[in-house]
């Protein structure tokens, strides 16, 4: 990636984008973003359906609290960020983001569909005061002719943390209940599944077939410790995003690069021009 961006004359992502602290801390936040959404947007409706056994329609009123308040906070945000700047209000959204992932570390077993709905809440709030802040204050510190670079820079770490994400989470969740099934007593380990899509289905009552009350309990308890996990690395990339906005620049000033400060000077310097065959000078 680095020699094909380096050697190309018009790169996809110019290797100045991870030049200054600004523009790394900004994508870095935003790639613990895309992880945070998709986390929870896989395996809340797991949680909530081979968990705490409710519907379908149930688990996406749980999950649907978050698309209110992310875009509600998101509207909102910009009230906050012309006050205390990008990089607190990004912060403080980060912060409510790793309260989120703490409530949902919290939770037991067994609990209210509606206080499950409140941490979805909360997340939703935090990634709205995250995520807009950051991408109007990427595009406010570098000229006309950049913002197109860092505008996609930053779309492309969120798309990333949420790729990457579905696979780690995914993993994590898997690893874990395959252990905890693995770990089954003899009496009823041929009766339950043996990963983590055939688990949902069964609980969440996509299985025609029903599993015998004590294998039910116990494949309840392993997606629930499989859940949990996955709760807690969102407590974890949390704490991380706030990390890297504690080190990123309080204040998002313009940035200026060498390249435009000499285009701007030929640009502004007299220049010879051939016009119809004669030589002429043309003033700026």
């Amino acid at each position: 990636f680095v020699w094909q961006e380096r050697r190309t004359a018009e790169p996809i992502m110019p290797l100045w984008v991870f030049s200054r602290r600004v523009l790394v801390g900004s994508n870095l936040a935003t790639l613990a973003l895309g992880l945070l959404s998709i986390g929870l947007t896989t395996f809340l409706p797991t949680y909530a359906q081979g968990v705490l056994g409710v519907s379908a329609i149930i688990a996406g009123f749980a999950l649907a609290v978050m698309s209110v308040s992310w875009p509600v906070c998101s509207a909102l945000s910009g009230r906050f960020y012309m006050r205390i700047g990008f990089r607190n209000t990004a912060l403080i959204g980060a912060a409510i983001s790793l309260l989120s992932g703490i409530f949902f570390t919290l939770l037991p077993e067994s609990t209210n569909i509606f206080i499950v709905s409140l941490g979805s809440l909360i997340m939703g709030a935090g990634l709205g005061l995250l995520s807009t802040p950051l991408i109007v204050g990427l595009q406010s510190v570098v000229g006309w002719n950049r913002r197109g670079v860092v505008t996609g820079s930053n779309m492309f770490a969120r798309q990333l943390g949420q790729t990457v994400g579905a696979a780690i989470f995914g993993s994590i969740a898997n690893a874990v209940l395959v252990g905890w099934l693995a770990q089954a007593p003899k009496s009823i380990a041929k009766q339950l599944p043996t990963s983590l899509n055939t688990a949902s289905q069964y609980l969440g009552g996509g299985s025609s077939s029903a599993l015998p009350a004590r294998a039910e309990a116990y494949l309840r308890l392993g997606l629930y410790q499989a859940s949990h996990q996955v709760f807690l690395v969102l407590a974890i990339i949390g704490l991380a995003s706030v990390m890297v906005l504690v080190f990123t620049p309080r204040t998002f000033r313009t940035l200026h690069f060498a390249e435009d400060d000499q285009a701007t000077n030929l640009a502004t310097e007299p220049q010879d021009v051939l016009v119809s065959g004669e030589r002429s000078v043309m003033q700026d």
